[in-house]
């Protein structure tokens, strides 16, 4: 398939993103808009992603990448009940529970990045976060940062858990998620994933993907526009697209990674 909007092939993130809003799909990925000083939030949940992983791919401790990453980060925007010590403080705990965990002791990848061709020619990537055995079975788990208690049925119906499910061919999945609150807590959630996701799964994707070929980036208005960072540009609001967001090169996430070829479900 030779893409129109989106020559970096079709990724896990940016499909979810699809899903939430085309027209945040379109903003983001085809022309580029991020936020001048992004969510204390997203830039937190992403150090301690690479702070985890960061120790099983270059022997660093997890602590120091964090620290490092923290202390060296720009401005962001925090919401009311953070800072950029509490936040610190609160990522070292985390960090240090996962370390006790037993998944922490039984990592089979980290980082592994995956790649398939759909039946309508798509080519579509993921990267895992981690695989660990449980002693059974090989397990798929997504970290999860969250400041609130998470929905202990969303890794049933989660589809970027499908995705790298289905590319992995590795049935059980999980959330860990790290919870950011006062007392720093770390819990799992599992579920299963089965041939009929992953075909439900490739369907639906392939649907997505033709809307986006066809340039079809509706707006999709919601409560969630309430924490959008372009909901500016859906309303033409000129002063604010300036204040607060800019254009960049959109930044190809697999440049230089090898992804290994994984099996297509039949059409």
């Amino acid at each position: 398939m030779i893409m129109k909007n989106n020559p970096l092939d079709y990724i896990t993130s940016s499909m979810v993103t699809s899903y939430d809003c085309p027209r945040k799909y379109y903003y983001e990925y085809l022309e580029g808009w991020k936020p001048v000083r992004p969510s204390a939030n997203l830039v937190f949940g992403s150090i301690i992603h690479d702070s985890i992983a960061g120790e099983y791919l270059n022997g660093r401790k997890a602590e120091n990448i964090f620290l490092e990453k923290w202390d060296n980060i720009e401005e962001v925007v925090y919401s009311r009940n953070d800072s950029y010590e509490s936040l610190k403080k609160i990522g070292l705990s985390l960090i240090e529970q996962v370390k006790r965990t037993e998944v922490y002791q039984r990592v089979v990848e980290v980082e592994k990045a995956y790649q398939t061709e759909l039946p309508d020619g798509t080519v579509f990537k993921g990267k895992v976060d981690l695989i660990y055995d449980n002693g059974k079975e090989e397990v798929l788990l997504d970290w999860k940062t969250s400041s609130s208690l998470f929905l202990d049925h969303r890794p049933d119906l989660d589809d970027q858990l499908t995705a790298y499910s289905m590319l992995t061919r590795i049935p059980m999945v999980a959330y860990g998620v790290l919870l950011k609150k006062k007392n720093p807590d770390l819990k799992f959630y599992h579920a299963r994933r089965t041939q009929q996701d992953y075909l439900d799964y490739q369907l639906k994707v392939m649907k997505v993907v033709s809307d986006i070929e066809s340039g079809f980036f509706f707006k999709k208005p919601s409560l969630y526009c309430n924490f959008c960072p372009f909901t500016s540009l859906c309303r033409n609001q000129t002063e604010k697209i300036a204040a607060e967001l800019k254009r960049v090169p959109v930044e190809d996430r697999y440049e230089g990674i090898e992804c290994e070829e994984a099996l297509a479900c039949p059409a």
